[in-house]
């Protein structure tokens, strides 16, 4: 709750230094696709993480201000997740008072409603510009599904239902970078997870489970040119 607080108080400070800018914003529309899996602390059963790919997407505001400077903010639909392979305790034997472990192949999907806010610096002119950035992202988790092959006893069965052990809200740390190209937009960013995704009573306070997410985008800018910006500009270059 901490962090989500913090990240408001800095979204409100930011928002509203931008609308005194005195600049246009411009309208993006962004698409794209997400590489995520999960980041383990104290993982306590040994799982082996692979990625798994989903969509990105949606729209947002760019805001310049200076003349370097720029603040984006979003709306996006993003699909994170991973794939989890591990040899862990499935269910429990009276007869013998022990429990009965099996091999579980996990492909976990989760859909969140995010908002990301990224302070950027930009260097070029009107036809290019190049962009590097650092923010913070605020999600909702919307859904989650689950697809598991149980190996027991050397018998496989498959499983799927839905995720309902995730914590509701997700803050990332974001990294951004790319170029637009007079009004198209390619971007990559990463995300790292600063919150326990984990909800579950008996197991969160002991496995710590983050996402993990690298994104391609692109798209497209609306709305006034911004400035033009040395040295790409000067007519001696």
């Amino acid at each position: 709750m901490r962090r989500f607080v913090i990240f408001v108080i800095l979204f409100i400070i930011i928002f509203s230094f931008s609308l005194q800018a005195n600049s246009s914003p411009a309208l993006v529309v962004k698409g794209g696709v997400n590489s995520s899996e999960f980041k383990y602390e104290d993982d306590i059963f040994g799982v082996e993480n692979s990625s798994i790919m989903g969509f990105t997407g949606g729209i947002g505001l760019d805001v310049p201000f200076l003349k370097y400077f720029g603040v984006e903010m979003d709306i996006f639909f993003s699909q994170k997740g991973g794939e989890r392979k591990a040899f862990i305790p499935y269910a429990f034997d009276f007869s013998t008072f022990d429990f009965i472990y099996a091999n579980i192949n996990s492909i976990d999907t989760l859909s969140y409603l995010e908002f990301p806010l990224i302070l950027k610096g930009r260097l070029g002119g009107r036809q290019i510009k190049f962009f590097a950035g650092v923010g913070a992202s605020f999600g909702l988790f919307l859904g989650g599904n689950a697809e598991r092959e149980v190996t027991l006893n050397g018998e496989t069965t498959f499983e799927e239902g839905r995720l309902i052990d995730i914590n509701p809200i997700d803050i990332s740390f974001v990294l951004s970078a790319g170029v637009e190209l007079l009004t198209f937009v390619l971007e990559f960013r990463l995300e790292q997870g600063m919150e326990n995704i984990n909800n579950d009573e008996l197991t969160r306070d002991i496995e710590i489970i983050k996402n993990n997410t690298l994104s391609f985008l692109v798209g497209f800018k609306f709305g006034k040119p911004d400035d033009a910006l040395d040295p790409f500009d000067d007519p001696y270059y």
